[in-house]
């Protein structure tokens, strides 16, 4: 999964309204995608951003 966090300034320009964040899914192949409408982080998951 590979996802952006807009932030307030692009909330409806680059999410759904009332939403920061939008995500897509790509498959091992590379060969399935398709936009998340849903989904949940398991309890100690740890989240991995780049360094600004």
């Amino acid at each position: 999964m590979i996802g952006i966090y807009s932030g307030p300034q692009l909330e409806s320009v680059v999410t759904h309204p009332n939403e920061y964040f939008h995500a897509h899914y790509i498959n091992n192949q590379a060969n399935i995608s398709g936009h998340v409408e849903a989904y949940s982080v398991a309890k100690g998951t740890i989240l991995m951003l780049p360094v600004e």
